[in-house]
């Protein structure tokens, strides 16, 4: 497993950060069906977005709080301070978390954009970015 952090740095920028969290064997469903999964992360909510096609590009923002975003189609691309960018297609995971500073530019491409976000339970301008694993 494997998911991309946009966090803030202490200069007030924003930066890309990769993490892998640990994965434990578990089971799920009445089969006991044998899964690997990560420790539980305590979210909020669970949104689904549509990017209208002709929305190409979100100037510099961070959300609200830190928020999971699950691409299901379409892709976005991501400029964070120092202009380093990346793309995320469908099936790729990040966790939006700069939620102070200048936060980060979106741009949309192929397309329509559909999004999962998941809110975390986290109060608004937490600046916590050890989210990786939500141990408690």
């Amino acid at each position: 497993m494997h998911y991309t952090i946009i966090e803030s740095d202490e200069a007030g920028g924003s930066r890309f950060r990769d993490v892998s969290p640990p994965a434990e064997p578990t089971t799920a469903g009445a089969g006991g069906y044998p899964l690997l999964s990560s420790d539980p992360v305590a979210a909020c909510a669970v949104v689904f977005a549509d990017v209208p096609a002709g929305l190409t590009r979100i100037e510099a923002h961070g959300p609200p709080q830190p928020q999971f975003v699950v691409v299901l189609s379409g892709t976005l691309r991501v400029e964070v301070t120092g202009a380093e960018s990346r793309s995320f297609a469908p099936g790729s995971v990040v966790l939006a978390a700069d939620v102070v500073g200048a936060g980060h530019v979106t741009r949309f491409s192929d397309g329509p954009c559909r999004l999962l976000l998941i809110p975390l339970d986290s109060p608004p301008g937490r600046r916590d970015t050890s989210l990786e694993v939500n141990r408690g």
